[in-house]
């Protein structure tokens, strides 16, 4: 019995499967769960009114992998290696070797200490707005999504629910994968849908787009088999 209501719910999610196009900032989750962990290792450790030495560096490295991740494609691992190590190298220069530099100058090199002054409360105040913001994406998608079924496309946007309906004859439907990081990540690609020659939708980030690349081959399938094969047939072939 359960068996058979498995396989049941597995079909119904075959015939019906939805497009959700999220936006870049979905992948700022990173810097995200970085914020809480280092506002936690502050509030804990940290004095009133003072910072751990290190942490500023390790939310600035995080901060700038983020923003390179959403900012770039990077189509390969080498790539983002090397983008990677100029990053941290810009970083070590502007924050440790410049000011060591100027110390030495001025005389000061034994008080010499560079800390970058982010506090538990900033970490908290990241935190809230990264909430804000991975929250309304999250709400987003929810309200604009693509539902593709045997028949038809069925495209809803806003709140106000503006909906258009596609059919699937002549449907072209492309996968890609343009970013290896986002890839990483959660699995993200782009579909791009062709209706006819002239109407072309691109969806840029779709999550787990390997797992609903395979779901809409087996709908595109079995539609085909639908359309080609008439009524007479098909009896012959289920005896």
């Amino acid at each position: 019995m359960n068996e058979n209501t498995k396989k049941n719910e597995n079909e119904g999610e075959l015939h019906v499967i939805y497009l959700r196009n999220y936006s870049k900032a979905i992948f700022l989750f990173p810097l995200f769960f970085t914020s809480i962990i280092l506002w936690i290792i502050e509030a804990l450790y940290a004095l009133p009114g003072s910072s751990i030495t290190g942490l500023g560096f390790i939310w600035t490295l995080v901060f700038f992998i983020n923003l390179l991740t959403i900012s770039f494609d990077f189509s390969s691992m080498k790539l983002f290696i090397i983008a990677l190590i100029i990053v941290v190298i810009i970083l070590l220069v502007v924050f440790l070797v410049l000011p060591a530099s100027l110390a030495m100058i001025m005389g000061e090199v034994q008080t010499f200490e560079f800390n970058i002054g982010m506090t538990a409360e900033f970490y908290m105040v990241m935190s809230f707005i990264l909430t804000v913001v991975l929250a309304a994406v999250l709400i987003g998608v929810r309200f604009d999504y693509w539902r593709l079924e045997q028949n038809e496309i069925y495209h809803r946007s806003g709140i106000f629910v503006k909906t258009e309906r596609y059919s699937t004859q002549g449907i072209r439907i492309s996968k890609k994968i343009p970013d290896l990081i986002e890839f990483l990540l959660l699995r993200a690609g782009s579909i791009t849908l062709i209706f006819g020659d002239s109407d072309v939708v691109h969806l840029s980030t779709i999550l787990n787009i390997n797992q609903i690349s395979n779901k809409i081959d087996k709908l595109l399938s079995e539609l085909n088999v639908d359309v080609e094969l008439p009524d007479d047939i098909k009896k012959l072939t289920s005896k």
